[in-house]
């Protein structure tokens, strides 16, 4: 753990092993939060992914809202019926988002392409 010293004007100089693992330029934007007596900083950038959750209806999990869009959770192809074809149906999905399609070795994942 690194510490850092508030001046008299309320700055604080953020170490460099700090900056570089958040990948902080300057100029970037840093949200203030205060929770119990500590201080949390949150880049601009990392904030957009702020942790709201959800309940998976297929597999009972946790997931994030921003991870349940981004994988389609609500548009699972219907051969999805269990958790084993959650992650099969999610990366359809995603490869159909992006005009692509998924080859795999699974001959039971309809609509992809079966290497043999």
């Amino acid at each position: 753990m690194t510490t850092t010293t508030v001046s008299s004007e309320g700055k604080v100089v953020l170490p460099s092993l700090v900056r570089n693992q958040l990948r902080l330029a300057p100029g970037t934007k840093l949200f203030c939060e205060i929770r119990g007596d500590s201080v949390i900083l949150t880049p601009e950038h990392l904030r957009r992914s702020v942790r709201e959750y959800t309940i998976d209806s297929l597999t009972g999990l946790r997931v994030t809202k921003a991870s349940a869009d981004l994988l389609g959770a609500d548009r699972l192809p219907g051969y999805a019926l269990g958790a084993k074809q959650v992650t099969d149906g999610h990366l359809l999905e995603l490869a159909k988002a992006a005009s692509m399609q998924l080859a795999t070795l699974d001959k039971g994942i309809p609509g992809a392409c079966l290497i043999s």
